[in-house]
């Protein structure tokens, strides 16, 4: 079994350093065939090498690839698909009218309300207390809850926001209107705001741009193993006209061992 195993191990070392210096498949398993392996075993471990080096190469190249595949299904999706599909990797913050008030001896000052986001909901634990109401455009309630005033001093409270909100009421404890605010003015405001901001880029422009840099990478990687072979082909070239071997002996060796015409004609042009 160790005598196997280092066998395996002095194998996969000559494959691997005969690879990585261009030589094609065809040739290294002829080599070793040469040598008296069984070309089956040689051949299995020849394969597993070059899936190996092939996953490790492109590993990148395959990584973008299925980043662009998700963002191109991504992009073809309704707005509605998008936001559902949105809302399982993201947390939302809220939406609130954040209305300021001050509190003295039972008796609300109006100071302000402004529409904000939290990325806390907001809680109304109270049974009873003061009624806040949110009262739709047409006239029908939206939401409601009770909020207690305790102490003398200022508060912020934070009520759902709605877009159809026509206004917010907030009566007493003894069930009186102390408070009422027009708030559909907001609501038209907030979406202008959202409407004057810079558009998205077309999705089409994302997917453009991915296609050129996966075709960048296959090209790099493509030239990059071509560079490879033709340089051991070269190195080969030179040590066999040293030998005495004429230039067409050299193509037709090299066109037995399975490297192609162009590959071949071009290492003999770099001489």
């Amino acid at each position: 079994m160790l005598d196997k195993n280092r066998i395996d191990k002095k194998l996969k070392m000559y494959i691997k350093e005969h690879l990585s210096k261009g030589y094609s498949k065809h040739a290294v398993r002829k080599v070793l065939v040469d040598y008296g392996y069984d070309e089956d075993y040689v051949g299995v471990l020849v394969k597993k090498h070059a899936e190996l080096e092939f996953v490790k190469n492109y590993a990148v190249l395959i990584s973008f690839l299925f980043i662009v595949s998700i963002f191109s299904f991504y992009s073809i999706l309704d707005e509605n698909q998008q936001q559902k599909i949105t809302a399982f990797a993201v947390s939302n913050p809220e939406k609130y009218f954040v209305l300021d008030v001050n509190y003295n001896d039972g008796s609300l000052a109006f100071n302000k309300i402004q529409v904000m986001e939290s990325d806390e909901k907001a809680e109304y634990p109270d049974k009873s207390g003061y009624l806040v109401k949110i009262v739709s455009i047409d006239g029908s309630d939206i939401y409601s809850f009770y909020y207690s005033f305790l102490e003398n001093k200022n508060y912020q409270v934070y009520i759902p926001h709605s877009d159809n909100a026509g206004r917010i009421e907030i009566y007493n404890l003894k069930n009186s209107k102390v408070m009422e605010i027009e708030i559909s003015s907001l609501n038209t405001e907030n979406r202008a705001g959202f409407s004057n901001q810079p558009p998205n880029m077309p999705n089409w422009i994302f997917l453009m741009f991915g296609i050129v840099i996966l075709t960048l990478i296959f090209l790099f990687l493509k030239i990059n193993k071509e560079n490879k072979i033709i340089s051991s082909l070269k190195q080969y070239f030179d040590e066999s006209i040293r030998k005495g071997f004429t230039l067409q002996q050299i193509k037709d060796t090299l066109l037995k061992e399975g490297y192609t015409q162009k590959e071949i004609e071009k290492a003999s042009k770099a001489i």
